[in-house]
């Protein structure tokens, strides 16, 4: 029910970081959620953002949290490091409840396959 309702949500735009999922323009919410689905880290990074900050849909710590973790279990280097650090300073603003509930849905993640 909630990818239903994501679904239904205009995205606005907005400024991304320098971490983009290559197929995929900066306001393309469905497009970035496909790509997640498919395991895209860049992608999940986008939503993390998205997530975060409330942009299109409404701000939820805990898909932020999980996305930015999925996103820096996959990443390497710098880009690695922006995730990472992305989820640790959003960690911050969580309770432990939150926290909680972003590693449940990390570890009932599902990819689709392609």
């Amino acid at each position: 029910m909630h990818l239903i309702v994501l679904s239904c949500l205009l995205v606005a735009l907005f400024r991304v970081s320098d971490i983009r999922a290559d197929d995929c323009s900066t306001d393309d919410f469905s497009c970035w959620q496909e790509k997640t689905e498919q395991g895209d880290a860049s992608a999940q990074y986008n939503l993390g953002v998205t997530y975060s900050k409330g942009q299109g849909v409404m701000q939820n710590y805990a898909q932020a949290h999980k996305f930015y973790n999925m996103a820096a279990a996959q990443l390497t280097g710098e880009r690695r490091e922006t995730a990472a650090q992305a989820r640790d300073e959003l960690a911050q603003k969580m309770t432990l409840q939150q926290i909680a509930k972003a590693q449940r849905l990390v570890s009932e993640w599902k990819l689709t396959p392609i």
